[in-house]
């Protein structure tokens, strides 16, 4: 057929006249309203299965996308064998085969049920056995852009830039990939860079459930004595652990190859001072590792490999697909104030029209989506959502909490006199470790739930299995976690503020959010709700505009978008640029390929357009501060993303006045600080304990990088201060839960209080954490560890090693080197401490042989589930 066929049937007025009374159906059948379903007349069915026919066999993915639509409608609105042969065929000729699962009756066990026709059965056994891919004795079905990733990844040479929407399964791919060649290679090493450290258990969890050779290791980080080596081994990490690698494989008198880099959400690479570091990493990695295929991947991106080729990525070949293989179902609730009992449902049909329904309503929600979203949300799932499992979307963690609450105090919500046993055992965990009166336990009782950053690994790790495999959770409140790649299957998802934390959401990260309702691993079709007042428009536009955008690096953007401000910033202190992380970083690395190759610094520039005018005033600007830099180039290379000007500054005050007033000699473990901070600061620093040391140093980095500038930058609480941020850091280090530091949070408010106080409490202690003390102090004690070796012998740092690497306990929040071997192999903090606890410490052999055979009698049974999700094969 030509392209005037397919364009004919594609623009068919029967064919988009069927798709819009479908799509009501949809919604009608979605929100159990069976008696306002829409007869459409057979003929004209017929007529529009005819033109959906001919457009499952275009080779253009939008024809493909009306075809793959139409009979996914028509086979969940008729219970008809031709609808379901059909809708399978429709599957089988646009390469979305693995969707036949959801087709019920049309397997028996594992051949069809009924024959399609002599030539037709040949065409789709011929499709389903194409579309099969085998790893060992284990063979499954995938989709026509997997397969045809699956054999890029293995038969090209060339590196691979990914681009697909979020349910196209293209990190399932990638894993299995990972896998396939660990198993078929005698030696193999893979790197896998995620973009946070809640993924970095998902993915080492995944990989460690389907590994069956023993002899591949997992691993998620590296400890100061870390040089082990195995012959297989895959690495988990974030961009801020993967500097350990790099580091290492500088020290390393024979570098280990790798074969694989993966890098997912690539689009990251735009955002922030991660943003930089990601681009870093990237350029790093392929520079040390230029035989290694590197393969990164991210949603809806336009010339994907564009940003390879500008990093001098040589031989990338773009795998692309816009084909989402699960139908969705987008609709706009808009409350008005002159029609105060009814809601009106604007539905996007595949047709490309807008569908306006009203739908009647018990009370107005007009001011409470105005002025109570949480309470007005709490309304609407129950109205739109309540058979179902549900993500609402919030913007803030505080609002996220706040909704959650709302939600599970409605009234169709009950409590449970029955609390299923996964969902007691996490209220215990929340009760020791967070604190008794935490909202999410009431919320949990309730069957709901939130989910963001702020929460414990375990905590958040458990309500993504208890959501994804149970009905225990059924309305789960999320943050932006959604877009950092989290899998959390949602059949529904709500939205009711497009806003990130500090900004609007934009399209590419709408689309990307969305992307979450339907995954095709669990359904055939996911629903989308926007809720809107009309007033106040926002969700029409935001449903139907492109999500695709090319992805500008956050160096990029500071070279071009903000290029003036740039330079008014080469012309300050470096210590006060960084509320704009974009352009601080960018600055840093300038710096940084100035003195490790002026060559690199101008073909740089010019990669990223800058022009020979604009080029010639940063260079001269970066060369008027270079001569006087004495620090060693390569101990400036192990930390890009600190000033270089900074790092000689801390380096000249060493040289000068030596290390007596930087090397802490006092230990962690050495829990004996009987006299106060205050009285610490009045004695010799030598003679301080621990506490008294580590802030005294803190306060001194501090005064050369303005650490707490970076903490306040975006804080949504009180200003910190150095040593508010000390006062956690060396609890955390020292190994107490959450509750001890949210507790202290707490002293001094009243009982009757303490409800209203206690989530605010946790958010606090959390962000804290999680960014003050696990990314930027980490961050700049491994710069103070660095630079101390530096000036240190040999048997110096030998006898020295432990608090050198302070940055790594500071990370993993334990000073127990039992406790950061487990953590590196995976294992949450707080199952590793409970185990520390109950190893003897007579025990001298390895400790997966001790977990193994004695975690069932000194752990709870969530800690061993854990264990067992990563891998190990705890003894009955």
């Amino acid at each position: 057929m030509n392209s005037n066929t397919f364009n004919s049937a594609f623009n068919h007025l029967t064919l988009d006249e069927t798709l819009d009374i479908l799509i009501q159906n949809q919604f009608f059948l979605d929100n159990n309203i069976p008696e306002s379903l829409i007869e459409i007349p057979q003929e004209k069915l017929r007529k529009a299965n005819w033109l959906c026919s001919i457009l499952s066999l275009s080779s253009e993915e939008s024809h493909q996308q009306k075809a793959l639509n139409f009979s996914t409608l028509c086979y969940l609105q008729n219970n008809d064998d031709l609808f379901l042969r059909n809708c399978y065929l429709t599957q089988s000729r646009t390469g979305n085969i693995p969707l036949g699962k959801h087709l019920a009756g049309l397997f028996d066990e594992d051949n069809f049920s009924n024959s399609f026709s002599t030539l037709l059965d040949f065409e789709v056994g011929l499709q389903r056995y194409n579309s099969i891919i085998n790893i060992a004795d284990h063979g499954f079905v995938t989709t026509r852009f997997q397969k045809r990733l699956w054999e890029a990844l293995h038969n090209e040479k060339n590196n691979i830039s990914i681009s697909a929407p979020t349910s196209s399964g293209k990190s399932y791919i990638i894993q299995n990939y990972i896998i396939n060649k660990s198993h078929i290679s005698k030696s193999f090493r893979a790197v896998y860079i995620v973009p946070s450290r809640a993924l970095i258990y998902q993915v080492s969890a995944s990989f460690k459930r389907n590994l069956k050779d023993e002899g591949i290791v997992v691993r998620t980080g590296f400890g100061n004595d870390d040089n082990e080596i195995s012959k297989k081994e895959i690495i988990v990490v974030t961009p801020e652990r993967c500097l350990k690698l790099l580091e290492l494989s500088s020290n390393s008198a024979s570098s280990t190859e790798i074969d694989v880099i993966f890098i997912d959400e690539i689009q990251n690479v735009e955002k922030g001072s991660r943003g930089i570091l990601l681009e870093y990493i990237l350029k790093e990695l392929y520079t040390r590792w230029p035989n290694a295929k590197l393969v990164t991947a991210g949603p809806y991106l336009e010339r994907s490999e564009n940003l390879l080729l500008e990093l001098k990525v040589e031989s990338v070949t773009p795998q692309m697909t816009t084909l989402s293989p699960v139908f969705q179902l987008k609709t706009v609730i808009s409350a008005s104030k002159q029609n105060k009992k009814a809601l009106k449902a604007s539905i996007v049909s595949p047709s490309g029209r807008i569908i306006d329904l009203n739908v009647k309503t018990m009370s107005s929600l007009f001011s409470k989506i105005k002025n109570n979203p949480g309470e007005a949300l709490a309304h609407i799932v129950n109205i739109f959502g309540n058979d179902s499992k549900n993500i609402i979307y919030s913007h803030r963690t505080d609002t996220a909490e706040n909704w959650a609450i709302k939600i599970s105090e409605n009234g169709k919500n009950v409590v449970k006199e029955i609390l299923d046993e996964r969902i007691n055992e996490l209220i215990a965990y929340l009760s020791e470790e967070v604190h008794e009166k935490y909202s999410l336990i009431r919320c949990l009782k309730n069957g709901v739930a939130f989910h963001h950053s702020g929460l414990p690994d375990i905590a958040r790790t458990e309500i993504e299995d208890i959501y994804s495999n149970s009905s225990d959770i059924l309305n789960l409140v999320c943050t932006s976690t959604l877009l950092e790649g989290v899998n959390l299957p949602a059949k529904k998802i709500f939205l009711i503020k497009p806003k990130t934390a500090n900004s609007d959401l934009s399209d590419f990260d709408f689309g990307n959010l969305i992307g979450r309702a339907g995954r095709m691993s669990e359904h055939l079709y996911g629903s989308i709700y926007c809720i809107e007042l009309d007033e106040e428009p926002w969700a029409k536009e935001k449903l139907t505009n492109d999500f695709s955008k090319e992805i500008i690096s956050a160096t990029g953007k500071a070279l071009t978008e903000n290029l003036d401000d740039l330079k008014i910033a080469l012309m300050m202190d470096p210590k006060y640029i960084k509320a704009n992380e974009g352009i601080a970083y960018t600055i840093s690395i300038l710096r940084h390929k100035l003195i490790q190759d002026k060559n690199e610094l101008q073909e740089y520039l010019t990669t990223r357009k800058v022009d020979e005018a604009d080029s010639k005033v940063i260079i001269s600007q970066l060369k008027q501060n270079e001569a006087s830099i004495i620090i060693p180039k390569e101990l400036l290379a192990l930390n890009p993303l600190v000033d270089p000007l900074l790092q000689d500054k801390f380096f000249r005050d060493i040289a000068q006045n030596g290390l007596n007033k930087w090397l802490i000699t006092a230990l962690p473990f050495n829990t004996k600080d009987i006299t106060s901070a205050q009285e610490q600061r009045e004695v010799a620093f030598e003679e301080r304990n621990f506490y008294g040391q580590f802030e005294h140093v803190a306060e001194a980095l501090n005064n050369i990088f303005d650490i707490v500038s970076e903490a306040n930058n975006n804080s949504n609480y009180s200003t910190y201060t150095i040593r508010q941020i000390v006062r956690d850091t060396v609890p955390w280090i020292r190994g107490s839960s959450y509750k001890v530091l949210i507790e202290r949070e707490l002293e001094g408010v009243t009982e009757e209080d303490v409800v209203n106080r206690v989530d605010s409490a946790v958010r606090r202690v959390t962000k804290s954490i999680n960014k003050n003390v696990r990314f930027l102090m980490v961050k700049y004690f491994k710069l103070w560890s660095d630079i101390l070796k530096h000036f240190m012998s040999e048997e110096d740092i030998e006898t020295h090693k432990y608090i050198l690497n302070l940055c790594n306990m500071i990370e993993m929040g334990t000073d127990n080197p039992r406790g950061l071997e487990l953590i590196s192999k995976g294992i949450t903090r707080t199952v590793a401490l409970a185990l520390v606890k109950r190893i003897p410490q007579s025990y001298t052999g390895s400790l997966d042989n001790w977990i193994q055979v004695n975690a069932k009698f000194v752990l709870p049974h969530l800690y061993l589930k854990h264990l067992i999700n990563l891998g190990y094969k705890i003894s009955n």
